[in-house]
């Protein structure tokens, strides 16, 4: 779902493409940890020299031959169309990026990293959802009735995500309770700043701020408690109406850092896992083993896992509604493209 924004219908399809990337980010994501254990200064040096190193850009290789074909033909398209008097333009990050380059743009790294940043996360999220809501079958029901009356009576466009409001509270609940990272927030003192306890943190100190305090009863009633309604409550006080979206940052709820820096893209990954989890909870039925054990959260280092012992059992159901023929007669893919990433 990230690619067909990232590079358009196209290409996001073309299966190449998408072991090629796969590959990389799974390898690219294990070298971080494994170059995190070198001194900075020897992190230009010493991966010259790492196998596993010139595995990934010999990948990168791969990577540059998928995209160059798809590249060609929409240089192609452009020069016809321009031919014509036209100008085509595409809506997708291949060509904002270029838009915005005024030299040495790459479309393979820009692609990479785009990638790197954001399938993770959202399919981490994605998952820990859907794990939790196996834990807790009884919300399955209201939020198929919330999906068949929200699109049925609007369609699928971004302002019924909005009116999703339970499943929101879903997703906000499962990061509240396990976040992508145990502490978030890293910064760099630029001067000395003095705290009201008179702590002081000298400059250049690099800090970051735990996410534990989301499970802490200062900031929350029952604050272990898996509550699926908690955000929806909190929608409905007009006091406190702007914390209780998904996207909406705070210092009681860090899921997505807090701030001038907080993620840039939440609003994308909100729409598109909504758009993933109607698909999900309409087409399919899922359950946990019967044997399965006490899911816990698995922290590594600073990341915070799905318990990797999970088990799932998933089947096919009939939908209530059709999202296909929704998408046929109640959107343009380019309307719908447009307004994920229109924040």
């Amino acid at each position: 779902m990230s690619s067909l924004v990232f590079m358009g219908e196209e290409l996001c399809r073309d299966q190449e493409w998408i072991e090629a990337s796969s590959d990389w980010i799974k390898l690219g994501f294990h070298l971080r940890d494994v170059m995190g254990q070198y001194p900075r200064w020897m992190r230009p040096y010493i991966h010259w020299l790492m196998p596993s190193c010139w595995k990934l850009r010999k990948m990168l290789k791969r990577i540059r031959a998928a995209l160059e074909p798809h590249l060609q033909r929409r240089e192609d398209a452009k020069a016809a169309a321009l031919k014509q008097g036209k100008i085509l333009k595409y809506n997708d990050c291949i060509e904002w990026f270029g838009q915005e380059y005024e030299e040495g743009y790459d479309v393979a790294v820009s692609q990479m990293t785009l990638s790197l940043v954001a399938n993770h996360t959202t399919s981490d999220l994605t998952l820990q959802t859907m794990l939790d809501l196996a834990i807790r079958p009884e919300l399955l029901a209201p939020l198929r009735e919330e999906i068949i009356r929200v699109l049925g009576e609007h369609g699928l466009r971004k302002t019924s995500l909005y009116k999703l409001k339970l499943m929101d509270s879903v997703l906000k609940e499962s990061q509240r309770l396990k976040p992508v990272m145990i502490a978030t927030f890293r910064r760099l003192a630029t001067q000395d700043v003095r705290l009201s306890d008179g702590f002081l943190i000298k400059k250049d100190t690099r800090i970051v701020f735990e996410n534990t305090h989301m499970w802490d009863e200062k900031y929350y009633e029952n604050p272990l408690d898996y509550d699926a309604w908690r955000w929806v409550k909190m929608r409905e006080d007009p006091s406190s109406e702007h914390l209780g979206h998904l996207v909406s940052t705070s210092a009681n709820h860090m899921g997505f850092s807090h701030g001038q820096h907080s993620c840039p893209g939440r609003f994308f990954a909100a729409n598109e896992i909504k758009i993933a989890l109607c698909h999900l909870l309409l087409k399919y039925e899922w359950k946990l083993l019967d044997d399965s054990p006490e899911l816990k959260p698995l922290i590594v280092g600073m990341g915070i896992l799905p318990d990797p012992r999970a088990r799932l059992l998933v089947r096919r159901r009939t939908p209530e509604i059709d999202l296909e023929s929704l998408e046929a007669e109640g959107f343009d893919r380019e309307i719908i493209v447009t307004e994920l990433i229109d924040t």
